[in-house]
Parts: C-alpha cells; sequence; structure tokens
C-alpha cells in the first residue's frame, strides 16, 4: 500500500470519503500529516520495519486505523482504532524472531 491509498482508507474508516470518490487535497494534506506523525511514533517504538510509501499488506489496515484515530479530531468524528497498536505489535515479533536451535543429546 502506498501513502496515498493509507491516507484514502484512513479517511473511508473515518466516513469522510466514499469507496469511488478521491480526498480533497485539504483533507489529503491534514490525513496525510497525521500519517506522518503516527509513523514517527511508532518508529521510535520500534514498530515500523517499511518504507513509508511501501507499506505492507498485513501493516496496512491497523496502520490505517492509527491514522484514522489520530485525524478523528481533525473532522469532528471519533474513532476507536481497537488494539490496532498491538496488532502491529504481534506482526512486528513475528518479522524479528530468530529461528529455534534444537539441542540434540
Amino acid at each position: 500500500m502506498t501513502r496515498a491509498e493509507a491516507i484514502k482508507q484512513a479517511l473511508q474508516n473515518l466516513r469522510v470519503l466514499d469507496a469511488i470518490s478521491n480526498p480533497a487535497a485539504e483533507d489529503a494534506a491534514t490525513v496525510g500529516s497525521r500519517l506522518d506523525q503516527e509513523r514517527a511514533r511508532l518508529s521510535e517504538r520500534g514498530l515500523v520495519w517499511w518504507d513509508a510509501d511501501d507499506i505492507p499488506a498485513s501493516v496496512s489496515g491497523p496502520f490505517c486505523r492509527l491514522v484514522a484515530a489520530a485525524s478523528a479530531d481533525a473532522f469532528n468524528k471519533a474513532y476507536d482504532p481497537t488494539n490496532a497498536e498491538k496488532q502491529i505489535a504481534a506482526l512486528k515479533s513475528s518479522e524479528q524472531r530468530e529461528p529455534v536451535r534444537t539441542d540434540y543429546f
């Protein structure tokens, strides 16, 4: 998923945008800045392993929910990301897990 697609999905999560329309430039800029902030916050916690414009499919849902929650106040909406950060953390831990070595006696 690209950054632009993530912005569009976050706006759809907030029900500001329908599935067919493209976001207005102002809305895209607002959500884009919140997306960057959320990505930076997750990066500081060690939960980002993807490029800014190449969001893995496994992370895109929870990440867009976090972006929607971060953007909700700008659109006078309420949005609950419901364990989205925990889902990303679970995916991160499976990405970094080292193989188990077996000791034979």
